[in-house]
Order: structure tokens, then sequence, then C-alpha cells
């Protein structure tokens, strides 16, 4: 070594140095956040979760700070190198839009990404350095913004390189700063380190990996305010860059799908309009507003060409995603279209009780990820759950036989908080001739019962204020209380009826209330009515020793209050449903959807039940069972069994159509084995 070559010897020395110190340090730094993350989960009061939280911020800044200092040493040897492998440039940017979505949708911000097509969406590069430059430039616009919006755009840039653009509304940067920016430690005002954190090596870092992969980066002023940082890439296309995307342009859907996006923000609204738009959709429209949804829904019914499916922003001013929904549901003319709610990430909380409601079929997450919605459109388009709803649908027509008010001169009871769904449900009793009661808590449905002895009928809501649900029926029990009483819920699995069973309760009525579903419930009890006799959990022991039964005709005939015109249409419906979702069953076990299948065994035991078809409900719960498990052994078994099963059901049902066809005067019935 020569004399020349000392000082650069000792700057080599002194960055190992610095690198081994640092790298050592990060092992107990990453020891402390571990255990305040094991401390915050115990029993610490709101002073003492307050001094770890304040804790562990400051271990992940030394931790942050550690990781900035390493990657600078790096770039600074000559043993940095990067990677050239293969990757999908869209789960990059998804990837980072996930690790910042929590924060910008707490302050408020829209969180937006477009990946245009004029980009690749494979491409060979290092995708671990590409996420490390736009995670640090996206955080740093998520920290300096306010109010307003974060948009990241991916797209082609010449013939050789991709362009990355961070747009924000944040505090801005001068000119003057501008120019200085990506220099080490540098920051655009040093007040910004004491409010917003950082060190300054951040960009920095970004500039000096840009540059290892050949690009550039810069910043200019936004003309919406705030700024919008740039950076290259070079555009090397991989050799199999379409084969793992084809499958988006594949997007199965009936010709008469139309889909209808909801969303206030106009990133946002043309960001998703975008995607479905890629999919091949050809029928897409856009509204802004809770009440321009409601218009468009409604013109498009009155012109036969409905909207299939609609996808609804949950937070919007004025008229939000659960209003919006409401109001959909309750609005016969265009409550067939499938309801999704787009869900900004992290911002469910308070509002988590109201998926009770069952509202929507489905949910799905802000930032939208392109396979999460092609996931959710192919399940809406090829769910085979089309029971009008999940149980045969009385018609209509069928319901006049015994005239359109079915419940006149039934008193009823309906105890219910809320105010929106209490006067939904009221208003529908009140159609079909119902004298109505109403308690908007558990003390005073307790109170009014007491008052009123000669309720038939009691609809209970479970969550409510003073006295909930469960234990407004004990007490009505206790006092007396012989009429029936419906649990209202999204709960109505086997094993919450136990529960509800366990109280006092006889049916349950699933929510969202729908007509259709009260005049069932209705139907089934109104010849109990009269007597007011105490059914004793009649509903539990509708099942109890007929699990093996394959038609309880009898229970049928009670349901449908001897209206065997009715009966007839319901078991050829059930029938016909039954066997497409039974024959589809192959196919979903193959492609192992479990969750399709899943829903497949809960419509089969719910329908079943309904029509008193006891063994099969029992085989459909069997079938839920094992999707559960994901046992394809058991689902192919089961699948077997629901074949047959359906096969006595028809046999059985085929007799019974021919006594009530050829013989009205018959009046007796038969249990069928």
């Amino acid at each position: 070594m020569t004399e020349s070559d000392a000082p650069l010897e000792a700057i080599a020395t002194g960055s190992r140095f610095l690198s081994s110190t640092v790298h050592e340090m990060r092992t107990p730094i990453q020891t402390i956040i571990g255990s305040l993350e094991l401390l915050k989960m115990t029993n610490l009061d709101k002073e003492q979760l307050e001094y770890a939280h304040q804790m562990q911020v400051g271990a992940e800044t030394l931790l942050a700070l550690a990781n900035d200092i390493l990657d600078f040493s790096k770039l600074r040897s000559q043993n940095f190198k990067l990677e050239n492998i293969q990757f999908n440039l869209l789960e990059v940017v998804e990837r980072v839009m996930d690790s910042v979505s929590a924060e910008a949708f707490g302050k408020g911000l829209e969180l937006v990404s477009d990946i245009y097509p004029s980009a690749p969406k494979f491409v060979m590069g290092d995708p671990t350095r590409l996420q490390q430059i736009l995670l640090n430039i996206v955080k740093n616009a998520v920290k300096f913004t306010e109010k307003g919006y974060i948009h990241v755009i991916v797209e082609k840039s010449g013939d050789d390189f991709i362009l990355f653009k961070v747009e924000d509304t944040g505090i801005g940067i001068s000119e003057e700063a501008r120019k200085k920016l990506f220099t080490d430690f540098y920051q655009a005002d040093t007040s910004t380190t004491r409010k917003y954190g950082g060190t300054g090596l951040g960009l920095s870092i970004c500039k000096a990996l840009v540059a290892a992969m050949g690009g550039k980066i810069g910043v200019e002023p936004n003309i919406s305010g705030g700024s919008v940082f740039w950076f290259t890439m070079p555009c090397v296309k991989a050799e199999k860059s379409q084969s793992a995307l084809d499958k988006f342009k594949r997007l199965k859907y009936p010709d008469d799908a139309r889909i209808l996006l909801v969303d206030d923000n106009y990133l946002a609204r043309k960001s998703l309009e975008n995607k479905l738009k890629d999919f091949g959709l050809p029928s897409v429209a856009l509204a802004q507003s809770g009440k321009d949804a409601l218009e468009m829904m409604r013109v498009a019914a009155r012109q036969n060409n409905p909207f299939t499916l609609v996808l609804i922003d949950m937070v919007m001013p004025r008229m939000d995603g659960w209003r919006l929904a409401s109001e959909i549901n309750s609005d016969k003319t265009i409550n067939d279209a499938k309801l999704f709610l787009i869900v900004p990430e992290g911002q469910l909380r308070q509002d988590a009780k109201m998926r009770m409601l069952n509202w929507f079929n489905g949910y799905i997450h802000k930032p939208v990820k392109t396979e999460n919605l092609f996931k959710l459109l192919s399940n809406a388009f090829s769910d085979p759950i089309e029971l009008k709803s999940e149980e045969p649908v009385i018609d209509e027509a069928a319901v006049k036989v015994s005239g359109e008010q079915i419940a006149k001169g039934v008193l009823v009871l309906v105890a219910e908080d809320h105010p929106v769904n209490r006067k939904l449900i009221v208003a529908f009793l009140k159609k079909m001739g119902a004298k109505i009661l109403e308690a908007d808590d558990g003390l005073k449905a307790v109170q009014l019962a007491k008052e009123n002895p000669k309720t038939d009928i009691v609809f209970m809501d479970l969550q409510m204020p003073e006295m909930n649900g469960l234990d407004a029926t004990k007490a009505l029990r206790k006092n007396g209380y012989n009429g029936v009483i419906v649990a209202c819920t999204a709960n109505h699995t086997d094993e919450d009826f136990k529960t509800y069973s366990a109280a006092g309760m006889n049916d349950i009525l699933g929510k969202p209330y729908k007509s259709d579903d009260l005049k069932k419930v209705i139907l089934r009890w109104k010849s109990s009515f009269a007597a007011n006799l105490k059914p004793a959990s009649a509903a539990a022991k509708k099942t109890a020793g007929k699990k093996n039964l394959v038609w309880d005709s009898a229970d049928f005939e009670d349901t449908i209050s001897g209206d065997y015109e009715l009966g007839m249409q319901l078991v050829d419906d059930f029938a016909a449903q039954s066997e497409k979702l039974i024959k589809e069953i192959p196919a979903y076990i193959k492609g192992r959807d479990y969750e399709t299948l899943r829903r497949i065994g809960h419509t089969i035991k719910g329908s079943a039940a309904t029509i008193s078809a006891f063994s099969l409900s029992g085989l459909g719960g069997d079938f839920n069972k094992a999707a559960h498990e994901r046992s394809v052994k058991k689902l192919r078994e089961m699948h077997k069994a629901l074949r047959e099963g359906l096969k006595k059901f028809n046999a059985a049902a085929d007799l019974w159509k021919k006594e009530r066809g050829n013989e009205n005067e018959l009046s007796y019935t038969h249990d069928f084995l």
C-alpha cells in the first residue's frame, strides 16, 4: 500500500466499522420493539400504554435510522450490487400502497395508484430496491400531506424507460429547496425535522439507487398544490411478461352485466373505472354521490336495463356507503343488484357492527388491488347462489291467494333500537295489515308486552340499549308470555339459534329486513296466533327427531297454510335450484373454491329446512362443515350423498303433487321416510 492509498484505506476501514457497529445495534433495537409489542398486550392502564407507545415510536425511529445508515454505507462502498430478476411491477406498486394505506386513510387522504397500459407489467430489475425508492417517496408524501390525495402513476417514458410519478397535495417545496433536495442529510426546511422527524438521508439514498439503476430522479410543483416526485428506471421487458396476467383478460361475465361505481373522489373513481375496463367490462357507469347513484339505478330499472353490480365507497359526504345500501335494499325496484362496499384500509372500526345488517354481498379494501377486484367480480358473476335470497321467495301473486294483508288482525310488537330498521319493518308489517306496537329497547318491549298480553308475535332485535334481546326474551317468558318471539339478527347459524332457543325464542328473521322474509315468518306462525299457544322453542323442536326424514309434508303444508298451488311452485323451484347447485359442485371442488362450496352447503341447508326437507338440510350442513375443513375427500362423499338425497326428495315430492293435484278433497298427509 502506497502513502497515497492510506487515506482511502482509512475511509474504507471507518466505513466497515460503522456498518458493523450499526448492524450490531439493530438486533437489540428489534428486541426492544418486539418486547414492547408484547408489553402492550398485557393489562396496562392508559398512561402506561402511552409510555409504551412512545418507547416503541422511538425504537422504530432508531431502527429506521440504522437501516438508512447501512444503506448509505453500502451505496458508498464498491461492493454494492443490484439484482436483475423478473418481477411483477403491479405487485411492487400495490405492496407500497398497502404499506402506507392505514396512515393515509387515517388522515383522511385519498390514496390512488394507476399503472397505465403503456407500462409493461413484468420487467427485469431489482424489485427490492425499486420498492425501497417508491416507498420512501410515498411515505414522505403521506407525511407532508394533511388533506387531499396521493396519486402514484406508472407509465412508459419513450422506448427505453419506465416513469414513476408520486403526486401529492402537501406542503410543497420552494424552487431553491428543490435544487438541494437530493443531497446528503438535506431537508427543505429544518423545522420539518422537529415536526415530522426524519434524517434527510432517504432521498439521498433514493437518488443513489436510481443512479445505480441507470435512471434519473427529480421533483416539480403539482398544479393542484404540493409536489410531484418522479424517477425513471430502464424498461427491460421480461420474456414472459403477459403469461401471469392473461387471466385478468379472461373475466367471464353475463351479457347483461352492468356495473355502477359510486365514489365522491374523482381520482379514485377514474382509477377504479380503468381497472374495470382493463378486464374488458363493456358497461361501467360512474356516480359521484349516493343521490346520483339512486337516480341512475331507478332510471335504469325503468328502462329495463338495470345495474347488476354496484361498487360503493364507504366514506362519502352527505350519504355514505351504509346509508346508500340501506336506501337500495329498501327499494324493491332496484334491490336485485349485488352490492359491494369499498372500505378504506383500517377505517371500518366503529362501523364493523354494520356488517351484521347483511346489506352487502361482499367487501373490498382501498387501495383496490387488481387481483382482489378480479376475484370479487369472478365470484359475483359466477356466484351460483341464486335462490332468490338464500331461501325460496314467496311469489307475490301466490301470497295474494289469501289476500295481500296476510297479517290482518295480527298484533305485532317490534323491538328495534335502530330507527331506520324499525321504520322499515313496521312499514312492511303495516302493508300486510298488522297492528303494530313499537319499542326502541328491551325494557320497553317487556313493558309493552305486559300491557298488551294478546300480542301475537314479537320481532326482537338482539343488540339494544337498556336490555338486550336475549334478556328481554327471558323476561317475557318469565312473565308468562306465550306468543311467538322472533330473533332479528344477521347471525343465524345452528349454534347461534341454540343460544336464541335457550332464551325462549322460536324463529329467526335475517337482516337486512326483506318483505318476503317477513311474509314467510308470518305465514309460518299464523296458525298459532289465534290460540297464542306456548310453542316451547317450536322452531328448535321442528327438526328434533326428524333429521333422517326425507320430507315432512305435513310440516310443509303447515308452512304454506294449505295453499297447495303455492306449495307446488315452491317445491318445483327448490328442486330445480338445488339440482343446479349440486351439479356445479365438482367444478368448485376441482378449483378448490372452498368459500363457494361453503355457501352452497349453507344455501342447501337453509332452503331445505324452509321446505321441510330435513334429511337434505342435514346433508347441506355436513357439506358446509366439510368445506370449512377443506376436506376434498369429505366434499366428494357429501356431493354423492346430496345427489342421492335430492333424488329421494324428488320422488316424495312427485307423490305429494299427484295426491294434491288429483284429490283436492284429500285431508291426510304423509311423512316420507
